[in-house]
């Protein structure tokens, strides 16, 4: 390269797995091309200047201009430049490429062009009338591929011109969203303040009921308290032993219960009674039996004039 490579832009296409077209370009020509064509951003496909020009399998193309000349000596070959160089590049091209079938040229003096070509190239010219827009009407850009806008010169979104277009409906959007979220919290407030409220009542009349101990869930403890005052599917058992067990007690004058004790788990109650004798002790055993129920009598002694008897008393298996 004859110019620092930091001041190149490089663009690159594979044509096969081992192969690539190269692009180079200076940096400051693309940056004042991006400056030219600001106003038309639809254009996102930059062809190589040679690559512009007709090509077939064992063909040259060249466009000599006053000063300048562009050459196509491939799919992807070619270059642009001063037109006094042109000899000097197509002696070297020939000397690396194979030599050419025809040399399709481009200009506007035949015998000046004619000049600038070395003689193994003279006798396969082609010589047309005609500048760079003559050969664009006969080249196929779609074959080539390669795009100079990569790397830092890729296409961008059209942020700047899309927020333009769009901020007015943003800022509406904006503030709409600010008003929904003051809303929200406003009722977030509003419902934490009545929350407090409700809590604190519930509190208020849990003490009323219960003014003592610790309150952890009012409602919960609350509920544990008019279960254990209605009957829960656990007392019901004791419920009903204690109705029968009750019943047969009353209906035997001078026998009283001094004590009772039940359990949960195994669903049996033990009672201490008083009673005259012993056979009134047996005769209620036998009542309870009865009744539905089954007493077992654990142990019973005599106190004085009375007697003393412990009995089980369960549901009959």
């Amino acid at each position: 390269m004859a110019a620092d490579i930091d001041t190149l832009h490089f663009a690159a296409m594979p044509l096969d797995k081992d192969n690539f077209a190269v692009a180079v370009c200076a940096q400051d020509k693309m940056r004042e091309w991006q400056t030219v064509l600001a106003d038309y951003p639809g254009i996102n496909n930059w062809v190589p200047e040679p690559l512009l020009l007709p090509w077939r399998e064992g063909e040259w193309c060249l466009v000599l201009e006053d000063d300048s000349a562009i050459v196509r000596t491939g799919h992807c070959e070619g270059c642009s430049i001063e037109r006094d160089m042109l000899p000097t590049l197509l002696a070297s091209a020939l000397d690396e490429m194979t030599t050419p079938r025809t040399v399709i040229v481009y200009g506007r003096d035949q015998a000046s062009d004619m000049a600038l070509l070395p003689a193994d190239l003279q006798g396969k010219v082609q010589w047309r009338a005609g500048n760079l827009y003559s050969a664009l009407m006969l080249g196929d850009t779609a074959e080539t591929g390669l795009n100079l806008l990569q790397a830092a010169f890729a296409p961008r979104l059209p942020l700047a011109r899309w927020w333009r277009q769009w901020r007015a409906v943003a800022a509406v959007l904006a503030i709409a969203c600010a008003v929904h979220l003051l809303a929200t919290y406003a009722d977030y407030r509003n419902l934490k303040t009545e929350n407090l409220a409700l809590r604190t009542a519930v509190q208020d009349s849990y003490r009323k009921a219960y003014p003592k101990g610790a309150v952890v869930d009012a409602e919960k403890q609350l509920r544990r308290q008019l279960d254990a005052l209605r009957g829960s599917a656990q007392t019901s058992g004791f419920v009903s032993l204690i109705d029968r067990v009750g019943s047969v007690i009353a209906s035997s004058p001078g026998t009283t219960i001094a004590t009772i004790n039940y359990s949960d788990k195994s669903d049996e109650m033990r009672m201490n009674i008083q009673a005259a004798d012993f056979e009134a002790v047996e005769q209620m055993r036998e009542d309870i039996n009865k009744a539905g129920l089954q007493a077992v009598m654990e142990s019973s002694s005599a106190q004085g004039d009375r007697v003393r008897a412990r009995l089980r008393v369960s549901e009959r298996s």
